[in-house]
């Protein structure tokens, strides 16, 4: 047999149980700010893939920095002269460092696209330093391949590399916020 039954006590909404205080209805709270739309209606900022390739930059650049600070305190704490004395091997450490710190930036910055611009029939990726590719729409709505990155510390949102194929055969990697390549696409459709 089942056992009986017993009855349950429902708790009332704290707003209902709350006494009414005179003159509470007139407190005038500040609005919540309302945040305006900075894109156009045909351009869609890149913002989680930029904010990513920031990040992981910056990440970069400190690892590189640290790893440089230890040669160089390894070069000026070396018994001898020769070593700590050697300015063309402290150039050449720098030299180096800058160049990996630049390519660090191109690898990381150049894949991040600050803008996609709709266009009927297609999508133009505004590239970091400006250069614009004009995608068709159908090489646009099927990318070759995607890797989703999850939000986390190096960004704040869901990120995608997509890597898109041109008619030509070019392919190309993109860090993108991710959705951002298939609105844009779905946006290019309605114009034409």
């Amino acid at each position: 047999m089942g056992s009986p039954a017993r009855s349950v006590r429902i708790p009332r909404s704290v707003a209902a149980r709350a006494p009414r205080v005179p003159g509470a209805d007139r407190i005038d709270l500040p609005e919540a700010p309302t945040e305006e739309p900075t894109e156009s209606p045909g351009e869609l900022e890149n913002r989680g893939g930029v904010a990513r390739a920031g990040r992981v930059f910056l990440l970069y650049l400190g690892c590189l920095l640290l790893l440089f600070g230890a040669f160089i305190g390894a070069q000026l704490s070396s018994p001898y002269p020769g070593v700590r004395d050697n300015l063309l091997g402290t150039g050449a450490l720098a030299l180096i460092a800058l160049l990996a710190a630049l390519g660090g930036y191109a690898v990381t910055m150049g894949r991040a696209p600050r803008t996609l611009r709709v266009e009927p029939g297609s999508v133009v990726i505004v590239e970091r330093w400006g250069r614009e590719r004009r995608l068709p729409q159908a090489a646009a709505a099927a990318p070759a391949s995607v890797k989703a990155h999850p939000p986390f510390l190096l960004a704040p949102d869901w990120t995608e590399t997509v890597e898109l194929a041109w008619p030509g055969g070019a392919r190309r990697a993109y860090l993108l916020e991710r959705g951002l390549l298939a609105r844009a696409a779905a946006q290019s459709e309605l114009q034409r």
